[in-house]
């Protein structure tokens, strides 16, 4: 009986496809974070304003 090699985990697609699942989920957090700062500073700066 010929014994048959089992695919590494670096050689099955899967693998990569949750690979690119999160670079991708990583940029849409990435830019949510960048809004969210920019909504921050725009809150930040109307306080501010109705500080003074």
């Amino acid at each position: 009986m010929i014994r048959i090699k089992k695919p590494g985990i670096w050689e099955k697609p899967g693998f990569w496809a949750i690979i690119e699942m999160y670079r991708a989920s990583a940029r849409v957090a990435a830019q949510w974070l960048q809004t969210a700062a920019q909504w921050l500073q725009t809150t930040a700066q109307w306080l501010q304003g109705a500080a003074q």
